[in-house]
Order: C-alpha cells, then sequence, then structure tokens
C-alpha cells in the first residue's frame, strides 16, 4: 500500500485502491483509518466504488458542512468499519 502526505495540514485524508493520500504530519487514527479503506478495497474489489466510496464522498462532505451533526464521524457503518480494521490490523486496538 502506497501512503502520499500533502502540505495541507488537519483535513483527514481518502484512499482510492491502494494509495491513500493524509494530511501533513497525520496521527494514528487518519493512517488507521484509511488502511482500513484500503482492506475495504481488497475485500470489495470493484463493488467497493458503489457501497463505500461513494457514500464515504458523500458523508465527508455532508459532516464537513453541517457542524450540527451530533453523531461521530465512524457512526456510518463503513465510516466505523474502516477505522475498526484499521486498528485492529495496524495499531492492534479499538476503542
Amino acid at each position: 500500500m502506497l501512503c502520499l502526505e500533502t502540505k495541507k495540514q488537519w483535513w483527514g485524508g481518502f484512499s482510492v485502491g491502494w494509495v491513500k493520500v493524509v494530511n501533513k504530519n497525520p496521527d494514528s487514527h487518519i493512517l488507521a483509518h484509511e488502511s482500513g479503506h484500503q482492506v475495504q478495497v481488497a475485500l470489495l474489489g470493484d463493488l467497493w466504488i458503489f457501497v463505500v466510496g461513494i457514500a464515504s464522498i458523500i458523508r465527508y462532505q455532508i459532516y464537513e458542512h453541517n457542524m450540527n451533526i451530533r453523531k461521530p464521524y465512524d457512526y456510518a457503518w463503513f465510516e466505523g468499519t474502516a477505522s475498526q480494521i484499521g486498528h485492529e490490523l495496524y495499531l492492534k486496538d479499538y476503542n
């Protein structure tokens, strides 16, 4: 898996197949979460873009532009499972 780091800070990241792009100096949660999306790609193959990818893009836009949302970002199943997979495989923990 390839990880590219941008010069922008504090925006998170995204995954496209086996490549993940993250903000400058990402924390372990962002790296684990995006790695979880990469595992989802491996499991779902071409269906990933329809089952997870598009939904994740929409979720991010809604979450970023609507600060009234009370539920955590990982509340959506496709985001929560990405974090859980990433934490269990790469950080060996998940709370």
